[in-house]
């Protein structure tokens, strides 16, 4: 793989050039200036297969766009531009930069490690579907929780420890047994991840995956099913990035859900389930668990408290951010919201089009009912048409839909009060949203079952009881 690197300043290319090499096993071309890259080019380097430009959008010199059209515009190659964070429509002769290449990515400096790294694998991606050919950030290696190994004594492959940027080391070889003491050691020293060879991960995926569904056999208590709940999502969050939305995979999740509405039933309490949930560490794992409680709750108390539409919600709550990897960015629910702009702009396009995606991966898979791509689909949707992606109103969003939306709405304002469920935060959120338009059209009925789910009133209710009373 080559990469032709651009930047002027001498120190800071040597750094990003070591950067380039390291993650990606890449022959540098470094250039200082925008002709010079173009003499290298002519001098029998041959073509390279990324144009890396570090540069000032304000302070670009005249040949930058000859550059520009030569590279991008007529031999095809992607652009990955590093900048200063003013606009690029300063840069002449780019203004159609976004459209003039599908691995076109500009990033604002300064760059997190791991979005750096994915940013290029995006633009790389552009050129060749297949990145089995790429040595990537982990040097053909995959990252997997260390936890993830006391599950086990023996695995189908080598796992290794990551020493520095480039070196690994053996730590298990495949076929031979090993002790959790092992694995312990080295949780103690803050080691958070082991690795396997990437063409190993599906192999080892799909053993913690049987693991996992062999444990809902025997798994019993409420505080266990919660946490195994948990980590099967990150399983398969984790799968369904590395190798897809496997058979095995949808089995997991349909045991999950199992076990998520199976719980909602027995307690008496879903406000008791909710306080007493501990949280995984991860936003999306821990959102998609309440949010799978709560629509369930409701669904119980309307018209669709069916299994088969309980498992359709359910399914919906579980799969509806997975195709998602940032906690911050899952967080955000409206495309006004400025906490959005602090992302980059693969990210942004990422979290636009997630609802789609989801759906997408729910619908191309044969092991789930149908429907269930649309709640996914709609789940940014808002009755006053302020969601996205199609801006549906109260009368056009399904009613199934509704139910989630609510949901979603109320997990996410009790979060914002401190995440905690007691009556007087259950209250003000419901009355706030009796206030909006989540009364009207579909949301009624949806609306009706999460009042008799948490036994809520609006507050002016409650004082005509009071006053009755006495």
């Amino acid at each position: 793989m080559k990469f032709l690197y651009i930047e002027p300043d001498e120190d800071i290319r040597d750094i990003y050039a070591m950067k380039l090499e390291a993650d990606f096993s890449a022959e540098i071309i470094s250039a200082s200036n925008e002709k010079e890259a173009h003499q290298l080019y002519q001098n029998e380097h041959g073509r390279p297969d990324l144009v890396v430009v570090l540069i000032d959008a304000g302070a670009a010199s005249d040949y930058f766009q000859a550059c520009y059209n030569f590279f991008n515009k007529n031999h095809k190659i992607p652009f990955f531009i590093i900048h200063d964070g003013e606009s690029l429509s300063k840069l002449k002769g780019i203004e159609s930069f976004a459209t003039d290449h599908l691995g076109n990515r500009a990033l604002k400096k300064p760059i997190q490690a791991d979005i750096f790294r994915k940013t290029i694998m995006e633009c790389l991606s552009s050129n060749n579907n297949n990145l089995n050919w790429i040595k990537n950030a982990e040097h053909g290696h995959s990252k997997v929780k260390i936890n993830n190994f006391l599950k086990f004594n023996t695995l189908p492959c080598d796992a290794f420890i990551r020493l520095g940027d480039t070196k690994f080391v053996k730590l298990i070889n495949a076929d031979d047994m090993y002790t959790t003491e092992v694995i312990r050691k080295y949780m103690q020293k803050n080691v958070e991840h082991l690795y396997v060879h990437q063409e190993d991960y599906p192999a080892l995926a799909n053993i913690g995956i049987q693991t996992l569904i062999s444990l809902y056999d025997r798994k019993t208590e409420t505080t266990s099913l919660q946490q195994l709940n948990l980590e099967a999502l990150e399983n398969i969050h984790h799968a369904i990035h590395e190798i897809g939305l496997t058979k095995e995979a949808a089995e997991l999740t349909k045991k999950t859900i199992i076990s998520s509405a199976g719980l909602v039933k027995r307690v008496r309490s879903i406000a008791d389930l909710l306080n007493k949930m501990k949280s995984s560490g991860s936003y999306i794992y821990d959102h998609s668990m309440k949010m799978t409680y709560i629509c369930t709750a409701i669904a119980k108390h309307t018209e669709w408290g069916s299994d088969s539409t309980i498992f359709k919600l359910s399914l919906s709550c579980t799969m509806h951010d997975m195709t998602l990897e940032n906690d911050d960015l899952a967080r955000i629910e409206i495309l006004t919201d400025p906490r959005l702009q602090k992302f980059e702009p693969a990210l942004i396009e990422a979290f636009k089009n997630h609802p789609q995606d989801a759906a997408k991966l729910i619908k191309d898979s044969k092991e789930f009912p149908p429907d269930v791509d649309f709640i996914v689909a709609q789940h940014h949707e808002r009755p006053d048409g302020s969601g996205f992606p199609r801006g549906l109103m109260k009368l056009r969003i399904a009613p199934l839909s509704c139910v989630f939306i609510l949901a979603h709405e109320f997990v996410n304002r009790i979060e914002e009060m401190g995440g905690v469920y007691n009556q007087e935060n259950r209250d003000r959120v419901y009355q706030a949203l009796s206030q909006e338009m989540y009364t009207l059209g579909n949301f009624k009925k949806p609306f009706a079952g999460l009042r008799s789910a948490f036994n809520l009133a609006p507050k002016e209710d409650k004082a005509d009881i009071e006053a009755n009373k006495s």
